[in-house]
């Protein structure tokens, strides 16, 4: 009996861990070669955007876990509503490295029922092919996380920004010697 105990108890903590750590963008990963358990990063795009933004936004990045909020259209809809208020005010920047995904990202943004009820046949936003596509709520949801980790590309072009000056200076020492 003490040992069925223990037993469960160990699964029962060893979940809650797993549990803690995903919500921080962590996993443990078991490495049968060495018999240790690591804990390492779940999704290292989501570190890597978490990284370069302010704090605010990085914990609403981390936030947003796919299976985590699996069938949370509402948080998803926060938290997307926030990121696009965060990159709206970088948008010409943006445009200027990549046009194609700034307008994706607004698009989505204004026409997904993000910021516009695009949903209710009597708002003037209505899109009936979004309507027709919300009726499986995967397929919205979906579309939710494809937005999502567009907002990541784009936080991670526009960090790129200075690293771009950067090289193309070193370019010019270079080649000037």
């Amino acid at each position: 009996v003490d040992d069925y105990r223990i037993h469960e108890n160990f699964f029962l903590i060893k979940t809650i861990i797993e549990d803690s750590l995903s919500e921080f963008n962590y996993m443990v990963f078991y490495d049968a070669i060495n018999d240790v358990h690591l804990v390492i990063e779940d999704k290292p795009e989501v570190t890597a955007t978490a990284e370069i933004v302010e704090q605010k936004t990085a914990c609403s990045i981390i936030r947003y876990n796919h299976h985590r909020l699996k069938g949370d259209l509402i948080s998803k809809k926060n938290i997307l509503l926030y990121l696009g208020k965060q990159l709206e005010p970088k948008r010409d920047d943006l445009n200027q490295i990549n046009s194609k995904l700034s307008n994706d990202i607004f698009y989505l943004l204004n026409n997904c029922d993000l910021r516009h009820n695009n949903l209710d046949v009597v708002s003037k936003n209505y899109k009936q092919g979004l309507a027709d596509l919300a009726e499986d709520s995967q397929a919205l949801e979906n579309l939710y996380d494809e937005l999502y980790q567009m907002i990541l590309l784009a936080n991670l072009e526009l960090d790129n920004i200075d690293r771009h000056a950067e090289v193309t200076e070193l370019k010019n020492k270079i080649e000037l010697k």
